[in-house]
């Protein structure tokens, strides 16, 4: 391979170790943004007053079901805002971490790293990002296009083990 001479390409055995731990250490982070996430709407569910007991019509009624809609708009806004804050750290996890560091937890765990195809150094911001976006855009047909893209390496026929996100980015997964 031009520019890293003679290296070991990661075999999809490693590559999927390392996907395993990502998720373990992606799955920490879930588990803890959620307890705080289900803290908030638990706390917010219990501000919520029993109207039954008031008469419908009367203003006290009207008040405590307006009060009602402010609290479930609350607990709405506060699911939506741990489905943001989940999506945000595993983007920047993975983003980030093979931009910068050229691996994540898991390939470093497993001795693997992530390099640009053409000069063997660190995929940087824009293939960080390529590596990233393409398997998220196949996610959105019900996880279908992820799982091929992440499968792609083993339609690969040149031997570098590419997949599509991989050939897009212009990188290659190596054994340290």
């Amino acid at each position: 391979m031009h520019g890293l001479g003679t290296v070991q390409v990661a075999s999809m055995g490693l590559r999927f170790g390392a996907r395993l731990i990502d998720g373990v250490a992606i799955g920490i982070v879930y588990w803890i943004l959620s307890a705080i996430g289900l803290a908030g709407v638990v706390g917010a569910s219990q501000s919520i007053d029993d109207c039954t007991s008031l008469e419908p019509g009367t203003s006290a009624y009207s008040n405590c079901i307006n009060d009602q809609a402010a609290a479930a708009g609350g607990i709405l806004a506060a699911f939506f805002g741990v489905l943001f804050l989940l999506f945000l750290a595993t983007m920047l996890y993975e983003w980030l971490m093979v931009a910068f560091v050229g691996a994540t937890l898991g390939k470093m765990a497993l001795g693997l790293r992530v390099v640009k195809e053409n000069t063997g150094g660190k995929p940087g911001l824009g293939g960080g990002f390529i590596r990233w976006i393409i398997p998220m855009v196949g996610a959105i047909v019900c996880g279908i296009g992820q799982l091929l893209v992440y499968l792609s390496p083993f339609f690969d026929s040149t031997g570098k083990t590419q997949g599509w996100h991989d050939r897009a980015a212009g990188t290659i997964v190596i054994k340290k």
